[in-house]
């Protein structure tokens, strides 16, 4: 209950109880839009870190004039906020609790595990994850996401109910080691126009894909912006059919 009471902008107006949830879920039903959740770990959770210390990683960040603590000799900054903590067998006893209750509120067979813009700052500023790293002869951070993101997904998988894991395509790009279940969202390149490549080696890797990166719905631009939405399509990228057929669709994304 935490997670929500001293994390959420206002515990009693903003979240959303198991009672919201099937309000929403059954709403959405009737109209037949199926409602997937998404729980972002291990980035995106500083919010986590307000009422889960303990679950997210500690990091050493350069001289602040409040909060100063000694480490070997210099003055650092001590912040809790970083990603989750994939050192810590607590951390994925938290997330098979946490995961274990999706389950049973999200009716929907999809399951979005993200996985994106994991800063490497807060590991790299801590010689406890060094340390970590070497023991278990990981060489990048990039791997430590996916030393942790093999174990979430283990997790899912022995879920009650089986699940589909959806995952930003970091994890792709990251070498982790993905079941042909695995869905990849691919939301790079928008301004670049790198989508279709990427496109291609998911498919190519016979993983089934989503496609939001021409679709980011909160880049405003002026004049009648919306009419280049409508001219892109997730299968204009080089590669076979049966590639394509991989493609389940186009997402659209709107971030506050």
């Amino acid at each position: 209950p935490n997670l929500s009471n001293k994390g959420a902008y206002n515990q009693h107006t903003h979240i959303y109880s198991h009672e919201h949830v099937a309000v929403v879920v059954e709403y959405a039903r009737l109209r037949g839009i199926r409602v997937v959740p998404e729980f972002d770990t291990p980035g995106h959770v500083r919010s986590w870190g307000v009422g889960h210390p303990e679950l997210v990683s500690k990091c050493l960040l350069p001289d602040d004039p409040k909060d100063r603590v000694i480490v070997d000799d210099r003055v650092v900054q001590f912040h809790a906020n970083g990603p989750l903590d994939p050192t810590k067998n607590s951390t994925y006893d938290f997330m098979k609790k946490l995961l274990g209750e999706v389950n049973e509120v999200f009716p929907d067979d999809a399951l979005f595990l993200g996985g994106d813009e994991v800063p490497p700052a807060c590991w790299n500023s801590n010689p406890m994850f060094k340390e970590f790293m070497r023991l278990h002869g990981i060489s990048t951070y990039a791997g430590l996401e996916v030393f942790y993101v093999q174990k979430l997904l283990a997790i899912v998988e022995g879920l009650e109910r089986k699940r589909t894991p959806i995952v930003w395509q970091e994890v792709f790009d990251n070498g982790a080691n993905l079941k042909k279940d695995v869905v990849v969202d691919v939301w790079k390149g928008w301004a670049s126009a790198d989508w279709p490549s990427e496109l291609g080696r998911v498919t190519s890797s016979g993983h089934r894909v989503i496609l939001s990166a021409p679709w980011y719905l909160n880049y405003i631009g002026y004049g009648e912006d919306w009419r280049k939405y409508y001219t892109f399509d997730p299968t204009d990228f080089r590669g076979t059919q049966e590639q394509k057929k991989l493609v389940l669709g186009g997402e659209a994304c709107m971030w506050g």
